[in-house]
């Protein structure tokens, strides 16, 4: 991106000193003087959304920080020619813990000297709200002076702010703590003491807990360390390591992240321990067993922060692979259990259907029974026993079911009814009279007078012809 003798800033590029996926490091000058002399951490171009905030966190939470061990920031802003973020920290001359421990374990007394200062730094870290999320060797620059430096905190979160991560965690694979790959979101302080304790377990010893396969793709890669991580109990750096050191590394990379100490505790574990050799000679200052590279050198990708996808929220996994019967066990009796439930739900369910059914059905026969209109009878109770006068009319339509009026007929008429109405959706339980009409006999004249009805009943409405 930058060549020697450009200008970015305040600040004139004098080469490169290391360069990653995100960024890169330049050795620069001041404008005003070629005697101050910084690191210029650079980021490049890029389409994810979250890349220009992760910078900015870097540079706002090592703005907050005041510690020896911890980078120290001299300037931040942005190129408005090539519109590059920069941020200008104080030049770290020397090799990252990584380089170191490619020659082998540290001595005793190095270990001391390396993460003392290293725990002092992260607890002022937590206690001001500021928490790395991203331990490993390669952020730790040994000085040729036999100080150390805590760098690159992109990846930092204040407690109180939002997190920037949506979907996954970023972190290296082999420093994250079980809790990532298990689906929940991990608590930043255990986060930082894990990788610090698997650090701590690595400069004692040498080796790598979790080693990353560098043929497998990134999803692959995260799965397979996964598993190892959730089956296996804490890491424990042998006899040979002392009682304190040994509690520590025990203690910081237990599965749990409750049973897993501050960072205060860890401190104070590694007094312990150089407390334990003050008795003996004071040993010499940190030797580099490799040739010194440049502080944010090329690391291999095995150890590039990546990001980790969200897992599906699973049990606790045990930590010995020893419990696995007997979590299978449980796990098998639970699914037979809810398998119980669910059959002894689906026949109580089709049980009261079935009898809710046929109580329905033998509700509808006697009201089907009911609602059937009895017969009408021939003629009403009251026509028997007072039979109305005879009545002579000329036939005429009728527009409602009202029977119409005859002639003389030899046998006595019903007594006329009011007209009826018309039947509701749900027919009445009471019987409906209707009378019989009667045919007109053929000998009788066509225009007669009505008789007047008795005085004691109403008069029948005369019908009123409709047109056709």
């Amino acid at each position: 991106m930058l060549r020697p003798g450009d200008r970015i800033g305040d600040w004139i590029v004098d080469g490169v000193l290391g360069e990653g996926g995100m960024g890169a490091v330049y050795r620069v000058h001041s404008v005003l003087t070629g005697r101050l002399e910084a690191a210029l951490k650079v980021m490049k171009p890029s389409l994810e959304p979250e890349a220009r905030a992760r910078f900015v966190r870097e540079a706002e939470a090592l703005s907050l920080l005041r510690h020896p061990s911890v980078v120290r920031v001299m300037g931040f802003g942005e190129d408005e020619t090539r519109h590059l973020l920069y941020l200008a920290m104080e030049l770290a001359e020397g090799a990252t813990l990584k380089a170191r421990l490619a020659g082998g374990p540290l001595p005793l007394p190095d270990v001391l000297r390396v993460f003392r200062p290293l725990a002092s730094a992260l607890e002022y870290a937590h206690d001001s709200g500021i928490f790395h999320r991203d331990l490993k060797p390669a952020n730790v620059v040994l000085l040729y002076d036999g100080t150390i430096r805590l760098v690159d905190f992109g990846v930092a979160a204040a407690q109180s702010a939002e997190t920037l991560t949506r979907t996954g965690h970023l972190g290296t694979l082999a420093y994250l703590p079980p809790e990532v790959f298990r689906g929940s979101r991990p608590s930043p302080g255990p986060l930082d003491v894990y990788g610090f304790g698997l650090m701590l377990h690595e400069a004692i010893t040498g080796v790598r807990p979790f080693v990353v396969d560098p043929d497998l793709t990134p999803a692959a890669a995260a799965a397979a360390v996964g598993v190892r991580k959730l089956n296996q109990a804490a890491v424990d750096p042998g006899d040979h390591a002392p009682e304190p050191l040994r509690s520590a590394v025990l203690r910081a990379t237990d599965p749990d992240p409750a049973q897993r100490p501050a960072m205060k505790a860890m401190r104070a574990m590694l007094d312990e321990t150089a407390r334990a050799l003050a008795a003996g000679a004071p040993s010499a200052p940190v030797t580099l067993g490799v040739p010194a590279p440049p502080p944010w050198g090329n690391d291999p990708g095995l150890d590039n922060t990546t990001r980790v996808p969200d897992m599906p929220r699973t049990d606790k996994v045990p930590r010995k692979w020893s419990d696995r019967r007997s979590v299978d066990r449980r796990r098998g009796r639970r699914w037979l259990g809810a398998t119980l439930m669910i059959g002894g739900a689906a026949v109580l369910g089709f049980l009261l259907t079935w009898g809710l059914t046929r109580r329905a059905g033998s509700r509808e026969l006697p009201e089907a029974a009911e609602a059937s209109p009895s017969p009408a009878p021939s003629a009403p109770a009251r026509a028997e026993a007072r039979p109305a006068p005879p009545l002579r009319a000329t036939p005429r339509p009728s527009p409602s079911p009202l029977p119409t009026p005859v002639a003389d007929a030899p046998s006595p008429l019903p007594e006329p009814t009011p007209p009826l109405l018309l039947p509701t959706p749900r027919p009445s339980r009471a019987p409906v009279f209707v009378p019989t009409p009667i045919a007109p006999a053929p000998d009788e004249e066509e225009d007669v007078e009505r008789v007047p009805p008795p005085e004691d009943e109403p008069p029948f409405p005369e019908p009123t012809p409709s047109p056709r």
